[in-house]
């Protein structure tokens, strides 16, 4: 009995060398079975690709955009859009010498006169008198035509009395002047006008008569109409050549291109 027991009892040494030789048959196995495509670990190779791939094109980009914002906003518009069948071309923007004058005209009847319902007493207006008279200009309030301020002539003395005023950069063209008048009559010339308007024409002068055609207590209007300015310059006056204690008042003095 003893020996058949000893005969089934297995050696321990063998035990062990099966145990290493599982164990190696078991690494090798590890060694040749290749891991899961899912699993995959990229190489450091394929992330430095894609790395520099990603990185060029966001440069391309970048410098895309940057063109593109220079060309939109900053850029000179040299080029016109090309036209298709019946398609006007564009109009250059550059203006000729007559359409920059012509946008600097000023608009038709817009009144040119500067202060002139004499609201700033005589400001833009300049006078002339005989040498040894006294100027017999006045601004008063007692009725005016519109505003506050009218302008008088009077004297207790026989006068002579101009006002005027110098207008410059008109563009040629037909102008009328306006004025309103209140008057006690009585002076020996009383006269509204333009002067030194045509180029062609020294001492020219579209007026008019002003010698008792006014009442003292009613505003009238009077016209001169028809004014060719071919100059660039016009001067409106209003001159009175009276007999003492004379009077006139004037108001709203108005000169404007109707065409």
């Amino acid at each position: 009995m003893k020996k058949n027991n000893r005969r089934h009892q297995q050696d321990p040494s063998s035990d062990k060398k099966f145990d290493t030789i599982a164990l190696f048959t078991k690494l090798d196995t590890s060694k040749k079975t290749p891991p899961s495509p899912q699993h995959t670990p990229e190489s450091t190779s394929t992330r430095s690709y894609k790395f520099w791939i990603l990185l060029t094109g966001g440069l391309i980009l970048f410098a895309l955009l940057a063109v593109g914002g220079y060309l939109f906003f900053l850029a000179p518009n040299t080029q016109t859009k090309p036209t298709t069948m019946g398609e006007k071309p564009p109009v250059s923007k550059e203006k000729t010498t007559e359409e920059s004058n012509r946008s600097t005209e000023p608009p038709l009847r817009q009144n040119l006169v500067q202060n002139p319902s004499f609201e700033n007493d005589l400001q833009g207006w300049r006078r002339w008198a005989p040498d040894g008279q006294n100027h017999v200009t006045s601004i008063v309030k007692d009725f005016p035509h519109t505003g506050k301020k009218d302008l008088n002539y009077w004297s207790d003395k026989p006068y002579k009395q101009r006002i005027y005023q110098k207008l410059d950069n008109l563009p040629n063209g037909v102008y009328e002047a306006k004025i309103w008048l209140r008057s006690g009559g009585g002076q020996r010339h009383l006269e509204f006008g333009v002067r030194s308007y045509d180029r062609k024409e020294k001492g020219e002068k579209a007026s008019i008569d002003l010698k008792n055609k006014a009442i003292p207590d009613v505003w009238t209007e009077f016209t001169v109409p028809d004014i060719k300015v071919t100059s660039g310059t016009a001067t409106v006056f209003i001159y009175s050549e009276a007999k003492a204690e004379n009077w006139a008042d004037f108001d709203d003095v108005q000169f404007y291109r109707i065409k």
